[in-house]
């Protein structure tokens, strides 16, 4: 999946520093987003593919990414009462 075996698309220490490590990264990310989707309340992928791909630059697994990128949704959803 990756653009070198063994290469984390997300390793690159909170920067996506090249074309082959980005594209990776939003491969990985088009497929956790498609697991989501079928499930999902409607929502505008973007957001969704925004919050995987920094939980991912941040460190996190991706069924962390996963999971933080489903609770984002949640919140923008639920609109600014949710986030006091």
């Amino acid at each position: 999946m990756s653009a070198q075996a063994g290469h984390d698309p997300a390793s690159a220490g909170g920067q996506t520093s090249d074309v082959a490590t980005l594209a990776a990264l939003l491969r990985e990310t088009e497929e956790h987003h498609g697991a989501y989707e079928p499930t999902a309340p409607k929502h505008h992928w973007s957001g969704w593919y925004a919050a995987y791909v920094v939980a991912r630059q941040q460190g996190s697994t991706q069924e962390e990414a996963s999971a933080e990128a489903g609770r984002y949704i949640d919140r923008e959803l639920a609109g600014p009462a949710a986030s006091t």
